[in-house]
């Protein structure tokens, strides 16, 4: 019988081993498939970016599918190698922090320093230099003890770009000339194209041209070898690059080719970060080159892209906020657990001291029998209730006799020393209180202390240690109860470290974290938010009223614009995402982009947990360019009406000039010259009027130039006012051959002033010839009003005349402006202009009112310099 028994036994083990081969052996198998897919996805994410990533996920689901921790943790390496191509910083690092842990925890070496390689890919682009060349390093070291020359080359090259971003030309130079000789060992043709391209960068950065475009044009001329099968972000790094070293170099052409390849490459494999650095470079050269076209329609491109981009990175970042909310709200769980764990242990602890009573019952025999109680000796303790329920306590539990030496302990007590211990041994030695600052002293005065513990097999405790004193049959005795709080220990350490990491990839990344409570009346109260914010939005940390301050700025700025939409969201169940605008504290403009939930409470308050991220630099670049194209669009409109205004206005009287001279020459020719002499003088008046008017136009144009370069300054001098006007009016009435044709009303006792006299004659000849020019003769005069009030001189010109229509106001001061009703009438369009800088150029100001078929009246403010031995300027002299 004993025989059959051992005979069906070894024949179900025998079928659990076959079993358990099979299932090892197709897991294996799968295990390899998914290896291998992984490694498909790591090759292939610079070659073709999106294939890689459908590789990493299929590799990550089937991975979670059978429990493959190797492979969760390579594609999720994989994944987020590939995410930062697209600025994903955060959830890139989501995937490498938990790559990372299990690799650590399938001691997986190689599959750290890959990760290792991940990191400093993602830390070289948020531009934390130091910590990608901390990965890179170790990456380095741990290929290089390898002697694995494929996976050293990687390192090489990922070393010299971080090093040549860093400024560390020397070391750049070493590592990448050393891996370019490794490439011509191997015979590695894609790495040489990408040691070759970084090797352009460093030349290029010494200064030596011809050896920096020797190696851009090696890298290119490998890269079009390999047609589909390149390095995709190489190519888009290299055609970039080279582009920006044929513009230093003047080649405008051969850097545009550049640059559209390079934006081809980038925005078909979704490499984000070349494309928008693209974008901007191309945008320049067309605005250098005056390719106003090319330009908008490249800004046009630009913003679908930035759309595209928007949306694609909005299903990621929607994905990353809600997985970090429920990271959140896990947290809020853990540490309520945690406090519920603490009010447990609470609990326990009275329970304890509960069963202390019976544990006093046990020890009261023990002591007895330590004693030489007779009545118990028989007694077999160890098999007693009692001594199950010491054993059966959560905590250990330690009898010491007055001495402080162990006379019994409970099974806890022994699975954490780890050894069962000697008689009576020295409970301070066993715990090592040596040098503990003053911690004996504490346990010995019934304190609870927390002390580091190390047991005979080396498992490292955190434990909490309490004494207390009893008395039995007239002997002293301690009672030390101890409590395992590694776990709980372990637990705060790591989240700590966790939400350190976090906060600083956050700082890194521009990103902060807020939760705000909104009322039923709109009103805010901010519960916590990252010290990103008072960065941002330039607050003082050091306020304790930091929280208020930034509930009145967004409260003042976009304030309802964010309830009303918080609002909407918690109705719809639904991820936020909008742009917000600010003005900082210190009168400066701020962009953040808002990803948010909100979820209503009970009272109809509204909770709302979220990120916020720092756009400002990229909507001040997108405005910037947006107003350069403006600024370029206007001076082209410019100088097309330069071209058409003076091509008009030099052609009359160049007309004029060549008929009039034809005509004296025909005079001189028939020797009748002195017979049509009255003739003759109104033809050369006409010369010189002609003359006179094209002079005036180069006048004009040549001062605004003047002006613009700012070579143009005010020269004050004293000059008597009533004089000054005196010569205008004569001026004016000589130019415009009338007489009284303009109502002046000067102060009646000459004023000597010390102003720019030139300066101010250009204003006026401008503002009361354009008075008479629009005026038609059945109208009133113009009129002249001249005024001195407090060292300021006010001059008002209005005319009964043409007016100037509504929508053409705005553009009255821009060079050569004309309003619609007076294209008939000879203008240049430069006069106001002239005008307006002339006026700011001697500090005063202008304004007007105009309606269309009634009039203008222009008004000039203009300050009268106060000479600085304290004359007033201003001086009334007798006439």
């Amino acid at each position: 019988m004993i025989y059959l028994n051992l005979l069906v036994a070894f024949f179900f083990v025998q079928m659990e081993v076959n079993n358990f081969n099979v299932i090892n052996h197709i897991g294996g198998q799968r295990n390899a498939v998914i290896d291998s897919l992984n490694i498909w996805a790591r090759d292939m994410a610079y070659l073709d970016p999106e294939q890689a990533i459908d590789a990493a996920y299929l590799a990550l689901e089937k991975s979670r599918l059978l429990g493959y921790d190797r492979g969760i943790a390579y594609a999720s390496r994989n994944i987020a190698a590939i995410v930062h191509f697209q600025s994903n910083y955060l959830i890139g690092m989501d995937y490498l922090t938990n790559a990372v842990r299990i690799f650590e925890v399938l001691g997986d070496s190689t599959g750290i320093a890959d990760t290792h390689i991940s990191f400093g890919h993602v830390f070289n682009r948020m531009d934390t230099l130091e910590l990608s060349l901390f990965y890179h390093q170790s990456a380095y070291d741990f290929y290089k003890n390898r002697g694995e020359k494929e996976r050293l080359m990687v390192t090489m090259l990922n070393l010299g770009e971080v090093y040549l971003k860093a400024g560390q030309l020397e070391d750049a130079g070493q590592i990448l000339h050393e891996g370019y000789q490794l490439c011509l060992e191997k015979n590695n043709q894609r790495f040489k194209s990408s040691f070759a391209m970084n090797l352009g960068l460093y030349y290029w950065l010494f200064e030596d041209k011809n050896m920096a475009d020797r190696y851009f044009q090696e890298s290119l001329s490998i890269a079009n070898q390999y047609g589909d099968n390149v390095n995709k972000l190489t190519l888009a790094m290299l055609t970039l690059e080279y582009a920006k070293f044929k513009l230093e170099l003047g080649h405008f052409a051969g850097a545009e080719e550049l640059l559209l390849r390079s934006l081809d490459v980038s925005n078909r494999y979704n490499l984000d970060f070349v494309a928008e650095e693209a974008y901007h470079v191309l945008l320049g050269l067309y605005l250098k080159e005056n390719s106003i076209q090319e330009a908008q329609s490249l800004l046009q491109t630009f913003k679908s892209f930035q759309d595209k981009l928007a949306s694609r990175n909005a299903v990621l970042s929607r994905q990353f906020t809600f997985n970090f909310l429920e990271n959140r709200d896990m947290q809020v769980n853990l540490a309520e657990i945690e406090n519920r764990f603490a009010q447990a242990n609470t609990e326990l602890k009275k329970s304890n001291q509960v069963l202390l009573l019976l544990s006093l019952l046990f020890l009261l025999l023990i002591v007895m029998l330590v004693l030489g109680g007779k009545m118990l000796k028989k007694y077999n303790y160890k098999q007693g209730q009692l001594k199950r329920i010491f054993d059966f306590l959560s905590s250990g539990i330690f009898l010491l006799d007055a001495d402080y030496r162990i006379l019994e302990v409970n099974e806890f007590a022994i699975q954490i020393i780890g050894n069962p211990l000697k008689e009576k041994e020295d409970f301070y030695q066993l715990f090592n209180f040596k040098d503990k600052n003053g911690l004996w002293e504490k346990f010995k005065l019934g304190e609870v202390i927390s002390l580091p513990y190390r047991s005979l097999q080396g498992q490292d405790y955190e434990l909490s240690i309490q004494s207390k004193r009893v008395q039995i049959l007239g002997e002293k005795f301690f009672l030390v109860f101890l409590y395992d709080d590694t776990l709980k220990v372990r637990f705060r350490n790591q989240k700590k470290e966790l939400d350190e990491l976090l906060q600083k990839i956050y700082d890194s990344a521009g990103i902060g974290l807020f939760e705000i409570e909104i009322n039923k009346e709109g009103m805010l109260h901010i519960h916590q938010y990252s010290a990103f914010f008072n960065k941002v939005l330039q607050i003082n940390p050091g306020d304790s009223i930091a929280a208020n301050q930034l509930e009145k700025l967004i409260s003042s700025f976009d304030g309802d614009k964010f309830v009303k939409l918080m609002r909407k969201n918690a109705s719809e169940q639904d991820f936020l995402e909008t742009d917000l605008e600010f003005t900082s504290f210190r009168q400066e403009k701020v962009w953040l982009k808002v990803i948010a939930k909100a979820n209503r409470k009970p009272n109809g308050n509204l909770i709302v947990r979220g990120l916020g991220e720092d756009i400002t630099s990229q909507k001040i670049l997108t405005l910037d360019l947006e107003n350069n194209l403006i600024k370029e669009k206007e001076l082209n409109e410019l100088k097309t009406q330069f071209i058409y205004t003076a091509s008009h206005e030099f052609k009359n009287p160049l007309s004029a000039i060549l008929s009039s001279s034809e005509i004296l020459k025909l005079y001189v020719e028939r020797g009748i010259a002195e017979a049509y002499k009255d003739k003759a003088k109104v033809h050369f008046e006409k010369i010189g009027n002609h003359v006179n008017r094209i002079n005036k136009i180069m006048d004009d144009i040549l001062l605004l130039e003047k002006y613009n370069e700012g070579k143009l300054e005010a020269n004050y001098e004293h000059f008597c006012l009533k004089g000054f006007f005196r010569t205008l009016f004569d001026d004016i009435c000589l130019m415009n051959k009338l007489e009284n044709s303009v109502d002046f009303s000067v102060p009646e006792k000459g004023l000597e002033v010390c102003m720019d006299k030139n300066l101010l004659y250009y204003v006026m000849i401008n503002l009361v010839s354009n008075a008479l020019k629009y005026t038609p003769r059945d109208r009133p005069n113009p009129q002249v009003h001249i005024q001195l009030e407090d060292a300021l001189l006010k001059i008002t010109v209005q005319d009964f005349g043409l007016g100037i229509p509504k929508e053409d106001q705005q553009h009255l001061f821009k060079s050569f402006f004309r309003a619609k009703n007076v294209k008939n009438i000879k203008g240049t369009g430069l006069g106001l202009k002239i005008v307006s800088n002339f006026v700011d150029l001697m500090g005063g100001n202008i304004r007007f009112e105009s309606e269309e078929g009634v009039g203008t009246t222009f008004v000039v403010e203009i300050p009268i310099k106060v000479e600085s031995h304290g004359r007033n300027s201003v001086v009334l002299l007798e006439e």
